[in-house]
């Protein structure tokens, strides 16, 4: 279907594109110019004297146009349409560019993947809304460029750079070191090192705004981990800013000893967000901590010590909820897991069970499926599982709790088959136990269908867990719960000396209104379907290299894989020379899952359009990168 030209620029830089077709009936003289078709039977005429066999781009006028895919309704959309900067940058009418496109022009629809015919036949439809050529007027359609060679060192990018990072109008200031020194030597020297950095090669980044980053030599990233699942509406969000300079000149701190009204008015709006059941908040820093209060309430609440969590699951790494975690490169060999038993991980695809309709997923594990009609076989087997613990851990007396996050956040993004936690749920509440949510990295609209992850399981359970988002990087955390449950923690004095502090409170405040002024849950909603079904087009691209796409909303794992045949986990290093490769060319993900090789895609929800087209881009040059290291062509 597809042709590879080298077309000549009119600065003799040359462009490689994909040209699907064009669309022309006759030929017109533009400035000495003659455009016509690319196979060498008309000659292309330049000032009337030079005759080349290749089209001419006369450049800054042309038509760029990004972002082509299908929507729910299986139309093909276009998302992006404009000039190459720096020409034009800001937003046109479909009405002003409409005006532009004739014959004069190229329209050329960058990096894009059309498989089949009767894609193109659509594309061409929609661009020209002629459904033949007899019927078309004059002009024609240039598909490409799935790299070129740099034109501009401002605007273009070599085929090793990758392609150009969405438009950004913030200008970041100029970067002074703070020591004599390198941060990154001074690292090594007197900063903890239990947490290695993501990547070999590292850059030190000295600011933030909304969906990007700047290191210290100028150079922008686009966070699509959002400082690990943290920055919820952007890095330093202009509105968050102006309210946290307000309140600083105003009251920094109090702890509950006294009483003020910025922690009423967080907590009475956090409380109108959850179920009504749910009205008794406790603020504290951060998850861990989170996740430790939830703890104390469940045993003290139902007078029991035995608490359920799920392997490969994270809740956290304080010496209490260190033990909740299920995953062993978080452990350290301490007496940390007092009363805590794990269950077997639901995990559809690399777990005991699972099948092709198991996920509340916009695409489903490729395997075998064991379900019957209208009932979930690998559900009720994990159910099975969880059964069987209780009746060993406790057969004649009560249970404290259960514990899952609604989707794994460090453990790789997994889901669960889609009644499993409905039916958990009923199982603890047999036992009399309280039922935990940990809401940390799926909470306030990153699932896109709701403002909570639990909501996509229909439960509601007694205790809600939450951090990360609800701050925006800002250190605050919470617990919500039953006014029932809440009062055991009147037998005795309970402290957070920070949490909840006035300026902790209005940045949470401010948060949720920003969430809901931004509509970032819809924009999570709908970009991160976006997103899966651009990855899904890498994955039958790449099968030797992508397992498995999973998530909901802005909430994306990747895994990765050796090969299709086995489906064994990637190698460790093979991974991070992925994630070194995107973040060369200006994309920065993360990496989770028991053997850490998924990729997380968790980018702050302010996200668009543009930034999923440039992270689709990055992948692909990423996983091309990769089976040429594998076949020995790249050293």
């Amino acid at each position: 279907l597809s042709t590879i030209e080298t077309i000549i620029t009119s600065s003799r830089a040359t462009v490689e594109c994909i040209v699907l077709g064009f669309i022309r009936k006759n030929t017109r003289r533009i400035t000495g110019y003659l455009l016509e078709d690319s196979t060498g039977d008309v000659p292309i005429e330049f000032s009337g004297d030079v005759q080349y066999q290749h089209p001419i781009i006369l450049e800054n006028s042309f038509v760029l146009i990004e972002g082509i895919y299908y929507n729910e309704e299986d139309v093909l959309v276009i998302s992006k349409i404009g000039y190459p900067p720096p020409k034009i940058h800001e937003k046109q009418s479909s009405h002003e560019i409409a005006s532009h496109i004739d014959a004069r022009m190229f329209v050329i629809l960058r990096d894009i993947h059309l498989d089949d015919a009767d894609t193109f036949q659509k594309l061409r439809i929609l661009l020209t809304g002629y459904d033949s050529l007899e019927s078309c007027p004059d002009c024609f359609v240039l598909i490409g460029p799935f790299c070129y060679e740099e034109v501009s060192t401002d605007y273009s990018r070599s085929k090793n750079s990758g392609p150009e990072l969405p438009y950004c109008d913030f200008q970041p200031k100029s970067s002074k070191p703070a020591f004599k020194s390198s941060p990154i030597e001074a690292n090594k020297h007197n900063v903890n090192r239990c947490l290695a950095e993501l990547y070999t090669n590292k850059m030190v980044l000295t600011q933030g705004h909304m969906q990007y980053v700047w290191d210290n030599s100028g150079k922008r990233y686009l966070d699509m981990f959002s400082g690990i699942v943290t920055i919820s509406v952007g890095h330093c969000h202009p509105k968050l800013v102006d309210v946290i300079s307000a309140q600083s000149k105003k009251l920094w701190h109090l702890s509950r000893a006294y009483v003020y009204e910025e922690i009423y008015e967080f907590s009475s709006k956090l409380a109108r967000r959850l179920p009504s059941s749910l009205s008794t908040i406790f603020l504290c820093n951060s998850g861990s901590e989170a996740n430790d209060l939830a703890l104390i309430l469940a045993r003290l609440h139902t007078r029991s010590f035995d608490v359920v969590a799920l392997r490969n699951a994270y809740h956290g790494c304080s010496l209490a909820v260190m033990g909740l975690t299920g995953i062993s490169s978080w452990k350290f060999p301490l007496p940390t897991s007092f009363g805590i038993h794990h269950t077997t991980n639901p995990d559809p695809y690399r777990g005991k069970y699972g099948g092709k309709a198991c996920r509340d997923s916009q695409f489903q594990v490729q395997r075998d499926c064991i379900c019957a009609p209208n009932e979930c076989l690998a559900c009720n087997h994990y159910i099975e599982d969880l059964q069987d613990l209780l009746n060993t851990i406790a057969p004649s007396k009560g249970i404290a709790g259960f514990i899952a996050e609604s989707i794994q956040g460090v453990g790789g993004v997994v889901q669960y088959p889609k009644d499993f936690l409905k039916k958990a749920y009923q199982l603890i509440k047999q036992r009399g136990g309280v039922f935990i949510i940990d809401e940390v990295q799926t909470g306030f609209g990153r699932t896109g269908s709701n403002f909570w992850g639990f909501q996509n399981h229909n439960v509601t359970p007694d205790i809600v867990t939450m951090a990360k988002g609800i701050g925006n990087g800002f250190p605050l955390a919470a617990v919500a719960t039953t006014p029932e449950i809440a009062s055991v923690m009147e037998e005795a004095l309970y402290f957070n000396t920070f949490g909840g502090n006035p300026l902790a409170s209005v940045v949470g405040s401010k948060v949720l209104d920003i969430i809901d002024e931004e509509m970032l849950q819809q924009n999570s909603y709908h970009l991160g379907a976006r997103m899966m079904v651009g990855l899904k087009s890498l994955m039958n691209r790449y099968e030797n290299v992508i397992g498995d796409i999973r998530g909901k909303g802005l909430m994306i794992g990747i895994d990765l894989i050796n090969d299709q045949k086995s489906q064994t986990p990637m190698e460790k290093a093979d991974v991070n020379a992925i994630l070194e490769d995107c973040k060369n060319m200006g994309l920065l993900i993360g990496k989770g899952g028991s053997f850490g090789n998924v990729l997380r895609i968790k980018p702050p929800m302010c996200v668009n359009d543009a930034d999923i087209q440039f992270a689709l881009e990055v992948l692909k040059i990423s996983f091309e990168n990769h089976l040429s290291r594998k076949k020995g062509k790249i050293q």
